[in-house]
């Protein structure tokens, strides 16, 4: 309690919902540590790779409940959400990773949760040529929207909010139109204050919709 005649100390002001987006991504995602890496030297059977995917899941999940403002969704839409949009997530978060490892000059393809670190040929058959795909556009689709860490996360959010036909009837849309407004809006300011490039926004958007 402050004493009396000392006025309260002021609130700092709240951080921009980018800045705490791109925290939560930061510590989430964390980072490539070579010394830590797992490599695996034989192919993964389905079940393993199941495995791995629970943990990116789990990551992802993580990440969300760190949105500003999520509680205005009960849990039941949000884990809804995830599961509907995951796949769109974790290929944007391979793309993002194996940018990642090139820089490192890591011989591996791909990075996932825990460390484990794949080429193309230890991953199961039956996902042999979805991992083919996301190579094939990892790079140009990295440098076709000049990613930083505000944009990343922010598609990453705006991922989460699609909300498909199929799941429709069982998310609060009035919600979720409210948190794509937002982000679209964040997303509007930063790319006009950080990019020469006038249809940064609109690329970035337009992946949500692919």
């Amino acid at each position: 309690m402050s004493s009396l005649g000392q006025p309260e100390p002021a609130q700092s002001p709240p951080l921009p919902i980018l800045t705490i987006i791109s925290k939560a991504f930061n510590e989430i995602h964390g980072q490539l540590n070579t010394a830590c890496r797992r490599e695996i030297k034989q192919r993964l059977s389905l079940n393993e790779f199941c495995s791995i995917l629970e943990l990116e899941l789990q990551n992802i999940w993580g990440f969300a409940r760190r949105i500003p403002d999520i509680v205005e969704l009960n849990e039941a839409e949000l884990r809804l959400l995830i599961l509907h949009n995951f796949f769109p997530i974790f290929a944007v978060r391979q793309a993002f990773r194996w940018a990642e490892l090139k820089t490192a000059q890591i011989p591996e393809d791909f990075w996932f949760e825990g460390g484990i670190c794949l080429k193309t040929d230890e991953l199961p058959v039956e996902w042999s040529k979805w991992f083919c795909e996301v190579t094939a556009v990892a790079h140009n689709f990295r440098m076709l929207i000049d990613w930083d860490i505000p944009c990343l996360a922010s598609l990453i959010v705006l991922q989460i909010f699609k909300v498909g036909p199929s799941i429709s009837g069982m998310i609060t849309q009035t919600s979720v139109e409210r948190f794509n407004s937002t982000y679209i809006n964040a997303l509007k300011d930063h790319c006009c204050q950080s990019s020469t490039q006038p249809s940064k926004l609109s690329r970035i958007v337009a992946q949500v919709n692919i």
